[in-house]
């Protein structure tokens, strides 16, 4: 080996021992990737039905209050109909009662009254008349007796027209009332139960935000609890990162990182970190050996952009460096 030769390996020698040194110094730093998320909300109906109607595409922007899908239920506009005929029975009976007897029901009432009245006045003075005749001896006990039978009948019979008189008269009682009153009550109270599940035929936004999924066609049975929408609120949005314990003394409660964003060339943007908690056992590293290392656990921690990012969509890659 010449002089030359034994130069350049020193050199290189040199040099690979100065690069070693400085990257020792120096580590290249820990890279992070997390995936950008967002609150979700599942647009869905109290009521099964078809879809008859989609208003809104996967990826199209809606304000709240929007109409995203209208149902069809037959049954409950036919439950609607019953309904409503049951509030017009029991509105005119209670019409009826409150109303009370017909006019001419209480006149005819009050006639037989006072012909039954009249019939007993007879009877009382013919029983008068006989009663002296018997205590004269001029006719028989029995006939005495056949005289006062027929005193106490028509008593019995002017008594039973006093009362349906009277009880047509003075209309009917406060319990009728209160019991056709109930009734409507009841069935206006049905309706609107009703009315509160048909409005649930238009689905509506709740929030402003992104639709994310159509998980209905139109012509399609869904039933009750379906998500025919998924929308995701893009104004609460978050980076979620899986990271190992070993690096959470990087990361502290509420402080500010910067990272990148791939998709919208962003660099440095800053965001807060809002959330660090442990992830479950499924997601912790087992160590291999007994003696040397020890189990690690992965921990989820979120950071949130300190001020809207314009563009930024759930799904995207974002890149911190620690």
């Amino acid at each position: 080996m010449n002089k030359n030769t034994i130069r350049i390996l020193a050199i290189f020698i040199a040099i690979l021992f100065v690069g070693i040194a400085i990257w020792a110094l120096f580590p290249e730093k820990e890279i992070l990737q997390g995936e950008i998320e967002a609150k979700t909300v599942n647009v869905s109906s109290k009521i099964p039905g078809r879809v008859t109607h989609l208003y809104v595409e996967k990826g199209q922007f809606v304000k709240k209050g929007d109409i995203l899908a209208e149902l069809d239920t037959p049954e409950l506009s036919a439950k609607q109909e019953q309904i409503l005929a049951k509030i017009d029975a029991a509105s005119a009976m209670q019409n009826k009662v409150f109303n009370g007897t017909r006019q001419e029901a209480v006149l005819a009432a009050k006639s037989k009254m006072e012909e039954a009245k009249a019939g007993y006045e007879i009877s009382k003075k013919t029983d008068l008349r006989l009663q002296n005749l018997y205590k004269e001896g001029v006719i028989s006990a029995q006939k005495a007796d056949e005289s006062k039978a027929r005193l106490n009948a028509s008593y019995n019979l002017y008594l039973a027209a006093k009362s349906s008189y009277e009880m047509l008269a003075n209309g009917n009682r406060y319990e009728d009332k209160e019991i056709a009153t109930a009734s409507v009550n009841q069935a206006k109270g049905a309706l609107k139960e009703i009315d509160s599940y048909l409005k649930e035929n238009k689905l509506t936004a709740t929030i402003d935000g992104e639709v994310s999924e159509v998980s209905a066609e139109e012509g399609e049975l869904v039933g009750t609890g379906y998500p025919i929408v998924v929308l995701n609120d893009s104004s609460k949005m978050w980076a979620t990162f899986n990271v190992r314990e070993t690096l959470l003394s990087k990361l502290k409660q509420n402080s500010i990182v910067k990272a990148d964003i791939p998709a919208l060339e962003i660099k440095n943007a800053e965001m807060k970190i809002t959330m660090i908690a442990v992830r479950g056992n499924y997601a912790t590293y087992k160590a291999t050996r007994a003696k040397g290392e020890y189990d690690i656990k992965t921990f989820e921690v979120r950071a949130t952009p300190v001020s809207n990012i314009e563009g930024l969509k759930p799904g995207m890659s974002v890149i911190l460096k620690m």
